[in-house]
């Protein structure tokens, strides 16, 4: 099937030749060149004129030898319009292409007519002697012809369009050509574009092209379960995926290791403490591109060393080498994954979305489990439906190998189909048939269920992708509510399944068919009833039947009840599920019949195994309700029901692999749910301890929408004899029913157990919730309606994992219902005043400074920091021995002081901490024994510990034993650097000694295996748990008994009056004023597009006439104006703009501004002219404080961030300041990093301005002032001060605003970089009117070409960086101009 427009070829691209006596063909190849075949125009060198035909317009032509028998012409004039052309594309030869050529045959039309003719390629001359013809191509049409005169100058195209070849010779019955491959870089000395990606559009069995056709069609089985336009993106999905695939991942590390390299060219490190390029990671990575996490580390530290101007981007790039490459690397390596996930979570929809997102980098072929039948290996099948011999795999890797790609083969839901037997047999060969071709790989996806366990341990050495449903619930409850005109989200919270994406599809789908009650309280089998209503409609067109009849719901009802009768709940034969359907409609063919429609509508689901075929409800979950319904309906007597159950169990007894044993046992928990039998049921010994329904009796809490008291007796008593007060998800997911009950005890237990007791007991068992289920459980606490104080301490328990993932999203759950309970917070603080693990107390301080430091509610935070006082400042005794504990409730006193002037607590804080910390000898405990691996026990967990501590990542990295050998913060008496060793010990000693670790907790550490940098761990050991609560607490000791020196990476390095805890060296930069929902929380842009008036910013058409005429400059923007007509001046930001298509032209403009003392304004002037561009002086940013910090808080001051810098004996200050967020843990967000600027420190105190949420800037009466503001389509991203303000604060300290502009225009093809042109401006503010040039906006540097220039620092790997460091990056391209 062609997918290009072959009449438009023929009607304005390919046109008559004529020189001379001779005729031919000839194809538009740019809007004023074609090509053709040299023999046809070789008389123009005697002096004949050559021309085409277009239309009926005669066009002359010069003549240029490409060689080959192939001629350029370049008409006088243009003749088509600039993208009107036939692509070149350049390729190897491939057998059996099939291909056309359009020409002017003499022998039909007298070269006047177009015909076109069907050949296939059929050799490659590679050695032919003659300068001309390559390739051979044999005629498959039925045109007859006895000469080909007149073809000779044709196009040989694809079926995309493609020009391959001119044709140049008849060879005996068919034609030859010479290929675009064998002239490609002639053709490119003429500035013409060819296409090189020919495998892409390979249309042979083993080509690209003929892969992409393959997905595309097979794609539509997955039917109703990939829903294209609710898609919710899931970056770690993703990003694993294509790591696997390798579909580009290879060209990835290169292009990282060339921007790495680029980058450190620039850095200069005078005083040598840290030489990067001597590190073997670093090497490593450059040399055969192996990432490592000492990379990352060496790369972190390496940052600690650098200049100001380059941290930010050195931070970026190590950070997106982290996310885009270490994270993933695993799957790289392996020809193997599986993709695992609980029913329900999407999968078919992910690997269908994720197939059509890699098939564009690579080829990606996806099966589905139902496509495969017993007695057939999987192979076979594979190569079957392809239409492959088992031969092509081969040659299919040979192809793969040259080019250095890969293959991938998904088969979606092996536990679907055939079944487990086929697949226990099947998988073992399969991977053994894949084994043998290096380039092809093989994903598999299978439901996380007992059913599937024998195929897991089959597959249980290969990497696992985790799918726990939505990634991003909240977007995805948003999405699809707006799609299915939901208005209210209240519902969603009541429902657990609500977090699966095919029950949230199910129940938008039905929202409609519900009653009002049951929309505002839904319950699940009354949403499956409304589905089935929903359904209804379109079932009864497929069979021709009166929509009126309720035949969906009768039919499956009847499946459900023959099910529940005949097979214990199991699935059903085919052949009976025909026989009823045409029983409920009768006398239908049967593509209307009742069956073929509910299968087509993917409510009934069917598959082979063995030699029966086999009938089952589409969605499980639905079918296990409707089963549960018949039950209950048919048994009306409690103990009938109860013996239906006890006689199913029994019947499965020992049948554990039995798919209907699995079948039956979900049904009974779904039926235990929505029973409601008299309350002394759940007395009998069949529920109790040791009972046969104890445990589906206790799971299936989770589902019951009420539970009346005896139930709830029942559970209690058996949660309690089970100890499942421990078991934290068990308590997750039955919170609202055990609340009032057992909660009080499991929080009680908690409370007085040893931090090593609690770890063993409950810590591992909060870690292994997400190592079995994801985050899917923590999340659904952001939700809930009924958050009690009881809940919140829960949430502070869950605080004890060691997993940052976790502690996370505990912080961002505590923060956002603290919100909303302020009345909490004192009492939270007081219930945990004395807990024994300093991470929950840092989590739940952390939580309540996010509260106050949103609010600004200054009685709210006076009130807290007195408490704050009195629990840990009360007398020198009381002072955290926890450095971060220290930092967050320090600063939470230090808010209260900045809040109220009357309030003394921050000066009698800061007069404790002077007579605490006394300089004084330190017991390091150096014990000979610290010498010896098993100095923390003989687990492996235990070794993990120590080379860790004295060897590896946190020795090196952590306590710096990477570059130095004593600390450059900490100083004894003598001014001598503490010796690290000496920290390690003391480290030792404390996790030892003091924190109490067992070697039991070192088996529980065996198998896990810290993920990440040293900054963003998502999991780590309880063994790392100890090592940083004991570095924590060492860092708390050296502070009160020694020196510190602040800023010891700047020539600001000064020796601290008070020993704060952010001076220590340790910050993990962790925001808790962020919320969780921080992706729809962007209330900067959500006022601009409220209060703003709509911008003009179209212009401008960047084309090629725009760039090439010098005055098309780039446009300036220097206020804007909001609906109430008051305007906005920008201080800072972007304005970027590019067209669209392959060759891409585009612009940039970046404001900076600064201010100077008036009284000198004719010299500022002078020097403004002058300075140079991009001076490092103006780049400012930083990551030490927190947005909300700004300007009061030590951890801003202490920096010395504001200081003037003096050009020529005149005072400059930048006039704004940035805030980069880099940690964005536990957020719902897309962004890598939030990146916004402020007012100067001088700003914010003259107009008493202060941080409020992220991006604003408000007044001490809460009205705004400032914000940073990008507009939807991301053109204009810059930072803006209301002029009222602007020009107050000017008038009161008589300064004036100066701006530097840079910008360029930039013609690129495909990101190649072709040209640009650069442009510089200075400007004085007006308090009325625009700006007034000093010196005037205009070019300063005309087109250069990129082989005029030795090197240059290209701004497009560093696209997704805050756009404030483009003054960073052209000042590293300033250096090499």
């Amino acid at each position: 099937m062609l997918k290009f427009d072959i009449d438009l070829y023929v009607r304005n691209y390919v046109v008559p030749v004529y020189c001379d006596n001779m005729r031919g063909t000839a194809f538009f190849v740019d809007f004023n060149k074609l090509l053709t075949a040299w023999h046809v125009v070789s008389s123009h060198s005697l002096g004949s004129d050559v021309y085409v035909i277009v239309g009926e317009e005669k066009v002359s032509c010069k003549v240029f030898d490409i060689g080959k028998d192939v001629a350029l012409l370049e008409c006088n004039a243009p003749v088509l319009p600039i993208n009107d052309k036939v692509p070149l594309l350049s390729c190897d030869f491939v057998e059996g292409l099939n291909l056309r050529i359009i020409g002017y045959p003499e022998e039909l039309g007298n070269g006047v007519d177009c015909f076109v003719v069907d050949v296939q390629n059929k050799k490659e001359l590679k050695h032919s002697l003659l300068d001309s013809f390559d390739t051979i191509a044999m005629r498959t049409d039925m045109l007859g012809f006895n000469s080909y005169m007149g073809f000779s100058g044709s196009p040989v195209v694809d079926e995309y369009g493609h020009a391959l070849g001119v044709v140049t010779d008849q060879f005996y019955n068919s034609l030859s050509y010479t290929s675009i491959h064998s002239i490609v870089d002639k053709i490119e000395n003429y500035s013409i574009l060819v296409e090189k990606k020919g495998d892409f559009y390979d249309s042979t069995c083993l080509g690209w092209a003929y892969c992409r056709d393959f997905l595309s069609a097979h794609i539509g089985k997955a039917g109703n379960r990939y829903e294209r336009n609710l898609h919710i993106d899931n970056s770690e999905f993703d990003n694993a995926f294509r790591a696997f695939a390798r579909n580009g991942y290879d060209a990835l590390k290169e292009d990282y290791t060339q921007q790495l390299e680029k980058l450190l060219s620039q850095i200069d490190h005078e005083d040598g403490t840290y030489d990067l390029k001597n590190a073997q990671s670093y090497n490593d990575f450059m040399e055969n591109h192996k990432i490592s996490y000492e990379l990352i580390n060496d790369l972190d530290s390496f940052y600690d060393m650098t200049e100001w101007s380059y941290k930010r981007i050195l931070r970026k790039l190590t950070r997106k080498i982290e996310r885009d490459l270490l994270e993933i690397e695993k799957y790289s390596d392996s020809q193997f994954v599986r993709v695992v996930a609980k029913a329900g979570s999407g999968k078919t929809h992910m690997l269908c979305h994720t197939a059509e997102q890699e098939i564009k980098q690579g080829r990606v072929y996806l099966f589905f489990g139902t496509e495969f039948e017993a007695g057939k290996d999987a192979i076979h099948i594979i190569c079957d439906i392809l239409e492959w011999e088992l031969e092509d795999l081969d040659r299919l890797n040979s192809k793969l190998e040259k080019s250095s790609n890969y293959a991938t083969f998904i088969i979606d839901a092996i536990n679907e189909g055939v079944g487990t037997d086929y697949w226990k047999e099947e998988i073992p060969k399969l991977e053994r048939a894949i084994k043998k071709y290096p380039q092809l790989k093989l994903a598999v996806s299978v439901r996380r269920m007992e059913s599937t366990s024998d195929i897991v341990q089959l597959i249980k050495e290969w990497p696992d992708i985790q799918l726990d449903g939505f990634e991003h619930p909240n977007l995805a409850l948003r999405r699809y509510f707006e799609a299915y005109g939901i208005s209210s989200e209240a519902t969603v919270k009541q429902i657990p399944e609500f977090t699966n994406p095919l029950f949230l599809s199910i129940y938008c789908k039905s929202f409609s068919f519900l009653e009002q009650k049951e929309q505002n309280t839904p319950n699940i089998l009354n949403i499956y009833l409304a589905h089935l209503k929903s359904k209804n409609k379109v079932i009864c067109k497929w069979v021709d039947e009166d929509n009126h009849q309720a035949i969906t719901a009768e039919f499956l009802q009847r499946l459900a009840a023959t099910s529940v009768n005949d097979n214990h709940g199991g699935d059903l034969g085919r052949e009976y599920v025909r026989r009823l359907s045409n029983r409920v409609c009768r006398y239908r063919p049967w593509s209307k019949s009742l069956l073929h429609a509910m299968l087509k509508e993917n409510l009934l689901f069917e598959y082979s195994n063995g030699n029966q075929d086999w009938i089952t409800f589409e969605y499980d979950s639905m079918g296990d309700y409707l089963k549960a319904d018949y039950i209950l309906r048919r048994y009306q007597s409690d103990i009938a029901v109860l013996d239906y159950i006890k006689k199913g169990l029994n019947f499965f007894k020992g049948k554990a692999e039995d798919a209907n044993a699995i079948h039956f046992q979900n049904l009974v928990i779904v039926l235990l749910s929505i029973w409601k039998p008299d309350t002394n049921v759940w007395i009998k010994p069949d529920f109790q301890r040791g009972g046969m329904l104890e445990r589906y009796f206790l799971n299936s809490l989770y589902y019951s929408t009420e539970i009346e008291e005896q139930r709830l007796d029942a559970a209690v008593k058996l949660i309690e004899q089970h100890n499942r007060i421990y078991d934290p998800l068990f308590l997750l997911k039955n919170l609202y029913y055990i609340e009032n009950t057992v909660l009080d005890k499991a929080l009680n237990s908690l409370s007085k157990m040893s931090m090593p007791e609690r770890d063993l007991k409950w810590t591992a068992k909060v870690n292994e919730i997400y190592d079995n289920y994801g985050m899917m459980d923590f999340k659904a606490l952001l939700y809930e309606n009924d958050f009690t104080e009881k809940k919140a301490q829960l949430v502070c328990w869950l605080l004890c994992s060691s997993y940052p993932i976790i502690r996370e999203l505990m912080v961002r759950v505590l923060k956002k219902h603290l919100d909303s309970h302020i009345s909490f917070i004192i009492s939270l603080l007081e219930s945990f005043k004395d807990v024994n693990d300093p991470y929950i107390t840092q989590g739940l301080l952390s939580a309540v400074y996010g509260v106050l430091l949103g609010k600004r509610d200054v009685i709210l935070s006076l009130d807290v920091a007195r408490k704050i006082s009195e629990i840990y400042y009360e007398n020198i005794d009381g002072i955290p021995s926890d450095i971060v504990i220290r930092r967050w409730s320090l600063l939470i006193v230090q808010f209260a002081s900045s809040l109220s002037a009357t309030y003394d607590g921050w000066e009698k804080l800061k007069e404790l901490l002077k007579r605490h910390q006394q300089v004084a000898d330190v017991d390091f405990h150096v014990d000979d024994n610290m010498g010896n691996k098993t100095y923390f026990g003989t687990t492996p967990g235990a070794e993990n510990i120590y080379t860790s501590l004295f060897g590896r990542d946190f020795a090196r990295y952590i306590i710096g034993t990477n570059s130095s050998v004593v600390s450059r913060i900490f100083h004894d008496a003598q001014n001598d650097g503490i010796k690290l060793t000496d920290i390690q010990c003391l480290c030792a000693y404390t996790i030892k000694e003091e924190l109490g670790w067992s070697d039991d907790l070192g088996v529980i550490d065996s198998n896990v295996i810290d993920d990440g940098d040293r900054f963003n761990h998502k999991r780590e050991r309880i063994g790392k748990k100890y090592q940083w609560l004991a570095y924590f607490k060492v860092l708390s000791i050296l502070s009160d008994s020694c020196k510190m020196k602040v800023n010891i990476y700047s020539s600001d390095e000064y020796e601290a009056k008070i020993n704060y805890p952010w001076y220590a060296g340790y910050n993990n930069h962790f925001d808790p004023t962020l919320s969780y929902d921080l992706e729809n929380e962007n209330k900067s842009l959500e006022l601009f597009e409220q209060s703003f008036v709509e911008l003009d910013l179209t212009d401008e058409t960047l084309d090629e006439s725009w760039f090439t005429d010098d005055n098309c400059k780039p446009t300036l923007n220097f206020i804007l104006r909001d609906k109430d007509d008051a305007e906005w001046v920008v201080l800072d930001g972007y304005d970027s703009l590019n067209s669209m298509g392959n060759e891409q032209y585009s612009m940039f403009v970046h404001y900076e501004s600064f201010f100077a003392n008036k009284d000198s304004k004719d010299k500022i002037s002078e020097i403004v002219k002058e300075i140079p561009f991009s001076d490092p002086t103006f780049s400012v940013g930083c990551i030490d404080f927190l947005w909300n910090e700004y300007p009061w808080a030590d951890t801003y001051k202490s920096l010395n961030y504001f200081q003037a810098e003096e050009i020529n004996g005149i005072k400059f200050w930048r006039a704004t300041i940035s805030q980069l967020q880099e940690k964005l843990g536990a957020t719902e967000t897309p962004q890598n990093s939030l990146n916004d600027n402020s007012p100067n420190e001088d700003v914010m105190r003259v107009l008493k301005l202060h941080t409020a949420e992220r991006g604003i800037i408000r007044d001490a009466d809460g009205n705004i002032a400032a914000m940073n503001v990008q507009t939807p389509a991301r053109r204009l991203n810059v930072f803006i001060i209301k002029r009222s303000y602007l020009n107050k604060y000017l008038n009161e300290v008589g300064k004036d605003l100066f701006y530097q502009i840079t910008g360029n225009k930039e013609h690129s093809i495909k990101f190649a970089y072709l040209s640009d042109k650069h442009y510089e401006g200075r400007y004085l503010y007006d308090s009325e009117h625009e700006p007034k040039a000093i010196r005037e906006w205009g070019l300063v540097k005309p087109a250069t070409d990129q082989t005029d220039r030795k090197f240059r620092i290209d701004s497009a790997p560093f696209e997704d960086l805050p756009y404030d460091t483009r003054d960073i990056i052209s000042l590293i391209s300033s250096k090499q101009k």
